[in-house]
């Protein structure tokens, strides 16, 4: 159950955060400045889904090598996913009187695709169950599934408060961009890693 338990926490994490950061989406005050605003929520957004793609090479991997020990994990992995993003998409729903419409659109297909990817990885770990012989434990993947879903949960916030911040009338959007950079590729960095040691665990056993 390890794996899939790790990409489902990576998942949930994920959506919510794509959620929250198209949430945060304003209409530009000046007309030619959206562009750029859209610029931001995409760049946090790619880091976003970033995290959880990787998250869905390691449960595929796990389906592949036998460590996906069934159908319980099949469920786990897909109702964790299909929550992030209901949640995600409620989140989005909840400010649709203020969220640019084209972000909050991004942000829904974003995260659809999460909860899609995550469907799929259950659907593929129930067809090819194929048990291995010797099952890593399930904990370290999952405070590795936390600490990557916490990780893109937070960059979803980050940008969020950037495209708020973008749509002051005053706003520079070069240094609040550079900003959001700052925050974020730290973040980024700690979810790659987790997943990274998530996947160095389900191959070295």
């Amino acid at each position: 159950m390890g794996p899939l338990a790790m990409t489902g926490l990576a998942l949930l994490g994920a959506a919510i955060g794509l959620g929250l950061l198209a949430s945060c989406s304003r209409p530009a005050p000046v007309r030619t400045d959206a562009p750029r605003i859209r610029a931001l929520l995409t760049i946090a957004a790619a880091f976003i889904q970033s995290i959880g793609v990787l998250a869905v090479v390691v449960g595929l991997l796990a389906v592949e090598l036998g460590e996906a020990a069934g159908q319980s994990s099949a469920l786990l992995v897909a109702g964790l996913a299909v929550a992030g993003a209901l949640l995600g998409i409620g989140i989005i729903a909840r400010h649709a009187g203020r969220v640019d419409p084209q972000a909050a659109l991004l942000g829904a297909m974003f995260t659809i695709g999460l909860g899609t990817l995550g469907a799929v990885t259950g659907i593929l770990a129930i067809v090819l169950d194929e048990r291995g012989t010797a099952a890593p434990p399930d904990w370290p993947f999952v405070v590795v599934g936390i600490v990557s879903g916490a990780c893109a949960l937070a960059i979803g916030w980050v940008g969020g408060r950037a495209l708020i911040a973008a749509t002051a009338t005053d706003a520079d959007l070069a240094a609040i961009r550079t900003a959001m950079l700052r925050r974020i590729v730290p973040l980024v960095l700690v979810g790659i890693v987790a997943i990274g040691v998530g996947l160095l665990i389900l191959v070295v056993g």
